[in-house]
Parts: C-alpha cells; sequence; structure tokens
C-alpha cells in the first residue's frame, strides 16, 4: 500500500495511515471498499481529454429560423443581448457566437413550461448577466451548459427536460435552495441498502462500512447538508457558469466533475502540500502542465440515487414541500458532503462512520492493549449514533482512570465530536476546490471548547468561553467582505444556559444595510434550513454574537487573524455589552478562573491553561 501521495502526472488513488488499516482489520473478518482501495485493487482514474467533450451546436434549422421570424423585434433584441459578454478561447477564437447563442437560448426555451420560460427571459435581463458569464475553467458561457442540459447525453436514470427546469429555477432563485430529502420510495430505498451494504470501492462508493445497514437507517429527511447547500447558494449567485458546469459534468456519463486549482489555492498556508491535502482526501487528480491539478468530484451513489428518488417524484406529478431540496440540490450538496468528507462519510445515512471516528482515539493510545482497544471498537458497530454513544460511554468508563485527563477528553471528543456533517477543515477544502482564485481561511470568532469538567457526561458537546474580536469588529468585518463582492459563508453556534453551545448551522451572508427606524445594521441571509423562501433579515444586535466562525479569501481573513492573534485573549462580554448586542451566555468567569485563567482590565482573559490545554484555537468546529 503506498502510503504517500505520488508525484508522477498519475491520479493518487488512496491514502491512509497504516493504523486505520490495522485496526479495521482487527475488528473486521472482510474486505471493506477502504480495504480493497488501500491495496490498489480498486483505482480512481480518469481521462482528461474525455471529461471536456465539446457539446456541438447545429446552425437553426429552417423551422426554428421561421418561428424566430415571427417576433423579428425580439429576434432582434435577443442577438443584441446575447452578442454581449463574448465567450473566446485561449487563442481568441470565438467558442460562441451570437447565431449559436441565439440557436440555445430559442432551443432550451422550446424545452420549458411557460413559468421556467419567464425565469429564462428574467436571467437574460438580470444586471449580473448570469447567463452569459464565462468566468471559470474554461471560457463557455453558463447558457451553453444549460443547453448541455437539455441536450448532452446523460448517465442512466436521468431525465433531462425535468434537470433543466430544475437548473433554469436554480439560477433564478439561489436564495430558495433547501437541504431537506425526499422520503424514500421502496424501489429507490431497496437500491441504496443494495448499493450501501455492498460497496465496490470505486470512486463512487467507497465509504467504510463496518456493520450492514438497515432499512429505516436510510430515512434520512432532515439533513447536515447546511454548509453544502450554502454553498451551492453562492455558487448559483456568483457562479453560476460554473455551478452549472459542475451539474453537467455530474450527470453526464462519466458522474463527476473536474475542477482546476491551484496549489496557493488549496494549501494557502504550505502550497508544496497541496498534493499530501489531496491524497489526504481520497482525491484523484491530475498535474497539468502549468503546475496546477485537474481534481475530479465524484458524485456518490447514494447521491445520485436520493436525487432520483426526487426526481421520480416530480415526474408523478407531484410537488416538492417547502423544505424538500431538489433533484440538482440533492445531487450537489451530497456530492460535497462525500468529498468534503474524505470519502470515509456515510452519505447514505448522513452520519460519519462511529468505528473509524474510534479508531482515530482509541487505536492511537498509548494506554491500551490491543486486547482492550478492540474490545472498545465493538460496542461502536452500530449505525446508530445514540447507541453507539451509550454503548461506549458504558465501556469506557472503567479505563479512564487510568489515562491522563486530556486523554480521555480526546478520546471522547474523537468518539462523539465528528458524528455528524463536515468538520471547518473539511467544509473548508471544498470552497478552496471550488471557488476560483479565494484560497479561503477559517476566521474563529467565537471561543468555544469543551466543558470546564472533562467528567461533565456531555464531554462531545461545545461551551461557549467568550471571543477573540470585539462586536463592533465582527461586524465590520462581514460588511468589508460584503462590500467586495464577497458572500461569506458562516456558521451560527447558539449559546444556553452556563455556555452550553447547540450544534452550530452553517448560513450564507447575502447582503447588508441599516434600518431607517433604529439605526442598526441588519444582515440578509441564506438559511436552508428555515421554513420560508427567500432571504431572511437579521440583525446584527442579535446576529453577531452568535457567529462562531467564517470562512474568508486571504486578502481579508489575514488582517483578521493578525489583529485576532495581538490580543493573546479572548474576550467576556459584561452587562455593558448589553446596550449595544444580546449577550449569548457565556462559561462562568469562576469555572474559566479554576482551569487557569486570570482576570485583566476590560473582560480580557490570558489563555493559559485554556488555551494550553486544549489548542482552543486550533481544534475542529462542526457543522
Amino acid at each position: 500500500m503506498a502510503s504517500t501521495p505520488n508525484t508522477q502526472n498519475l491520479p493518487y488513488a488512496f491514502f491512509a495511515t497504516n493504523s486505520a488499516k490495522s485496526s479495521s482489520a482487527q475488528v473486521l473478518n472482510k474486505q471493506t471498499a477502504k480495504d480493497l482501495r488501500q491495496t490498489n485493487q480498486v483505482a480512481d482514474t480518469f481521462d482528461a481529454p474525455k471529461v471536456a467533450t465539446p457539446i456541438q451546436v447545429l446552425p437553426l434549422l429552417p423551422k426554428e429560423l421561421g418561428e424566430l421570424a415571427k417576433n423579428p423585434l425580439k429576434q432582434a433584441q435577443l442577438l443584441h443581448v446575447l452578442s454581449n459578454s463574448p465567450s473566446v478561447d485561449e487563442k481568441g477564437q470565438m467558442l460562441e457566437t451570437p447565431q449559436a447563442r441565439l440557436a440555445m437560448f430559442h432551443r432550451i426555451t422550446q424545452q420549458l413550461p411557460k413559468a421556467e420560460q419567464a425565469q429564462l427571459e428574467g436571467l437574460l435581463v438580470n444586471p449580473k448577466n448570469p447567463l452569459l458569464q464565462t468566468q471559470g475553467d474554461n471560457a463557455h458561457s453558463t447558457l451553453y451548459y444549460l443547453y448541455a442540459m437539455a441536450f448532452a447525453p446523460k448517465a442512466h436514470g436521468w431525465h433531462a427536460p425535468t434537470l433543466l427546469k430544475d437548473a433554469v429555477t436554480l439560477l433564478s432563485h439561489p436564495q430558495d435552495i433547501e437541504q431537506d430529502n425526499t422520503p424514500l420510495t421502496p424501489p429507490f430505498q431497496e437500491a441504496l441498502l443494495a448499493s450501501v451494504n455492498n460497496p465496490s470501492g470505486d470512486k463512487h462508493n467507497a465509504q467504510v462500512l463496518p456493520t450492514k445497514r438497515r432499512a429505516e437507517d436510510l430515512n434520512v429527511i432532515r439533513t447536515f447538508n447546511c454548509s453544502e447547500a450554502s454553498e451551492m447558494s453562492r455558487m448559483a449567485s456568483l457562479h453560476p457558469k460554473e455551478l452549472m458546469r459542475h451539474l453537467v459534468e455530474l450527470t453526464s456519463p462519466v458522474e463527476s466533475f473536474y475542477e482546476k486549482a491551484t496549489p496557493e489555492e488549496l494549501s494557502p498556508d504550505d502550497p508544496s502540500q497541496v498534493y499530501t491535502e489531496l491524497a489526504k482526501r481520497n482525491m484523484a487528480y491530475q498535474k497539468t502542465a502549468d503546475g496546477n491539478v485537474l481534481v475530479e468530484v465524484p458524485a456518490s451513489r447514494a447521491a445520485v440515487l436520493r436525487a432520483q428518488n426526487t426526481q421520480a417524484k416530480l415526474l408523478r406529478g407531484e410537488g416538492l414541500g417547502q423544505k424538500e431540496a431538489s433533484p440538482l440540490q440533492v445531487l450537489y450538496q451530497e456530492t460535497l458532503l462525500y468529498n468534503g468528507g474524505r470519502k470515509a462519510y456515510d452519505v447514505a445515512t448522513d452520519k460519519r462512520d462511529m468505528l473509524d471516528i474510534a479508531q482515530t482515539g482509541v487505536w492511537a493510545s498509548s494506554a491500551l492493549s490491543d486486547a482492550e482497544k478492540e474490545a472498545l471498537c465493538k460496542p461502536l458497530q452500530t449505525p446508530q449514533a445514540d447507541e453507539a454513544r451509550k454503548a461506549f460511554e458504558d465501556a469506557f468508563a472503567p479505563y479512564k482512570a487510568k489515562m491522563p485527563p486530556e486523554e480521555v477528553a480526546g478520546i471522547l471528543e474523537s468518539v462523539w465530536g465528528e458524528n455528524s456533517g463536515l468538520t471547518g477543515d473539511e467544509k473548508l477544502f471544498n470552497e478552496r476546490l471550488i471557488n476560483d482564485g479565494k484560497a479561503y481561511k477559517l476566521v474563529q470568532y467565537q471561543a468555544l471548547n469543551a466543558p470546564p469538567d472533562p467528567n461533565d457526561p456531555n464531554y462531545g458537546d461545545l461551551y461557549l468561553y467568550g471571543y477573540y474580536r470585539q462586536f463592533k469588529d465582527t461586524e465590520n468585518d462581514l460588511a468589508t467582505a460584503l462590500a467586495q463582492g464577497e458572500e461569506p459563508i458562516l456558521n451560527e453556534s447558539i449559546s444556553l444556559r452556563k455556555g452550553y453551545t447547540v450544534p452550530g448551522h452553517e448560513v450564507k451572508l447575502e447582503g447588508t444595510g441599516v434600518d431607517p427606524k433604529t439605526g442598526e445594521r441588519y444582515f440578509d441571509l441564506v438559511n436552508t434550513d428555515d421554513d420560508a423562501k427567500g432571504l431572511e433579515r437579521v440583525s446584527a444586535r442579535d446576529f453577531i454574537p452568535k457567529v462562531g466562525h467564517v470562512s474568508l479569501p486571504q486578502t481579508i481573513s489575514n488582517p483578521i487573524q493578525k489583529q485576532m492573534d495581538s490580543l493573546e485573549g479572548i474576550l467576556i462580554p459584561d452587562e455593558s455589552d448589553a446596550l449595544h448586542y444580546n449577550l449569548q451566555e457565556t462559561v462562568p468567569l469562576e469555572d474559566q478562573q479554576a482551569l487557569g485563567v486570570s482576570d485583566r482590565q476590560n473582560q480580557l482573559l490570558m489563555y493559559l491553561a485554556l488555551a494550553q490545554s486544549t489548542q482552543n484555537k486550533n481544534r475542529k468546529y462542526f457543522t
């Protein structure tokens, strides 16, 4: 098994540590999908020329010319608009002539019902010019990829007219993207169960499943796709051409999209580590002649089946519920979830594999024998997270006394902390990969950590200790990012009694302003898990204290981080702050002092034992 990333111009098939391999082998008596990939019995490869096959656009036929001639004024207006934003290749050759664009627009229109025809025309006159946007990995336009959605070959099971309607609505209403699944019908439930319990190990079905899933385990309606849904909304708003290209490629026979990226984008802190980053995440890639990489992002089989289950509902003439994601939304979100989770995330149940998590903490312990480690892993061989946590808690209790408290805390966090949703690091990698030139970094505003008492039965949860930045500065950071054309995705973490913080939720900021009645700032955001369509307006007074972290381009994040690093402590709000903000309750000061944290003027606290013992600023945060 290769354990280091290759440096040749070849795809990399798999990367894993020896400890993960040995622990899986001790617990299981059969080869899993991961085992097959580790021994190179299954390899991820792709043929770069084939993934960029151009779509042929035939000239307008006599019948089509006759249809357009019925309204010569509209035809002239269309040609005038479609002549804007010319699409040219690297040699300056025009890729899409105005006449070809007219043919594409006319044929797409003929495929759409009246409601979606109106949406398409609205996109054409939208000041943002989404239909003619050409920025991205090639010089084709959004219109070109809508045409491909309607007429290019599709993978088995896709219905092109339904996908086209879905795509046009996505571009017209990026604020209305949802994240919930459609209930599985029996045929799709059976197909998904068969797929997840008999993984091929290939790039579309690479999850590691230590136990068989049950049919009821797949009945996931409420999802943890908030970061992926928010990312899709941002792509639809800011990068519609690239989103449509991704979706066309995912629904094509190759069922993967391909993204060009630079080492500086994917690994901004150390570009030389880009291949290690890709290998860790189990991503197939090819080096390009200019020193960059072409990365393959495959759809998981579970994503395709769930999306086609939703498509089947539409084909039956049934509308989607208020919070149900459309077929393309399901496909894209679960593809990002699958790849951001390093293909070790079980998107069929929307849970990270409990055994895989246990290996991180239990098998790394030097205080346990191999027999003890194996015994502790066995209770985790259930797909039901709550059952696994309770069984592990009972089995682990006798071993706590023989370990240092920080090791106990680390194991508990490893087993409990990452069960659902992507970590901040995984979400960040997705953002870096698909947003060209951004090189995002995560800015952490809330000082979140485990409870002060390592014996707290809720040790897997997070608590709010304070902040790394003044509230007004955080407000200005977000307003500045919006003013520069960004639509930041951030995490809302809501603190309750004694700092206890409920799991965070990812939302996308889209705008800001000042309320003329109150004189206070507000933010408009896309919340993919609320009960309404459109933007949600929230006051800065209520919103800013809940901002846990936000990903921003380096040009914005680096100066912010430099200022935060100079603070050398965390800020604890007091009642005087309540004049300007609705306070979130923090861990009581006496509990923080018990950890070795001392008072300073203006509620500025030194980290001391808090930061040193728990690595507060470097820990992973979950969505």
